[in-house]
């Protein structure tokens, strides 16, 4: 009896967190390249995503290389 409740605990540990948690869901995503005079290249990514509860974030991500 414990064996098959301790089981049955753990599944639903495993089944029911991603529910708890939840999953962010990506709205947008834009990503541009410069080259600029000296050689060098920029790159900016752009995400939007949206939560569970309907907030949004946006996240900018610029690399330049030489």
């Amino acid at each position: 009896m414990i064996r098959q409740t301790s089981t049955m605990l753990l599944l639903a540990l495993f089944a029911g967190a991603p529910a708890v948690v939840g999953c962010e869901k990506t709205v947008h995503e834009k990503k541009t390249t410069e080259t600029n005079r000296d050689g060098s290249v920029t790159t900016e990514k752009q995400k939007t995503t949206v939560d569970n509860d309907g907030t949004r974030k946006t996240e900018t991500e610029r690399k330049t290389t030489p």
